[in-house]
């Protein structure tokens, strides 16, 4: 695996979460409507536009400050615990494939062994209520 491969897979990481949120918000409630103008902050943001993927210490440093701000968010009591298990999951997954070496025979298992974290059973199915939750309670 190369070092550009391991760049690209840190930042895709992060972008399907944020892809996970989307805009607006339908419901009264003041925590959900919060949540959902939080998450279509960042589902807007271009941060990650701007990042050097070739770069290392960019694209450390940008997923470690989305990570920040995914954990940030104050999620609706609902879905509390299911977005801390996302979000822990995917801090898991970047913090994984930063320490992978990219020069290692084992590079590319080691990046199989972080992505199975990703698709565990725990993580899809809290995964899935999150999007089923901000479908059913924000606007796309």
């Amino acid at each position: 695996m190369t070092t550009h491969m391991k760049r690209l897979t840190a930042g895709a990481g992060a972008a399907v979460l944020l892809a996970a949120l989307v805009t607006g918000c339908s419901s009264d409630d003041a925590s959900i409507e919060e949540f959902c103008a939080q998450g279509e902050a960042l589902t807007e943001s271009t941060a990650l536009d701007d990042v050097d993927f070739t770069d290392s210490e960019a694209v450390d440093k940008a997923a470690d400050e989305m990570i920040s701000q995914l954990k940030s968010l104050d999620a609706p009591k609902e879905i509390a615990d299911d977005w801390a298990v996302v979000t822990d999951a995917m801090d898991q997954y970047l913090t994984a494939v930063k320490d992978i070496d990219p020069t290692s025979e084992t590079a590319a298992d080691d990046l199989m062994a972080v992505t199975d974290l990703m698709s565990s059973d725990e993580v899809t199915t809290a995964s899935d209520n999150v999007d089923t939750f901000t479908t059913e309670n924000c606007e796309a």
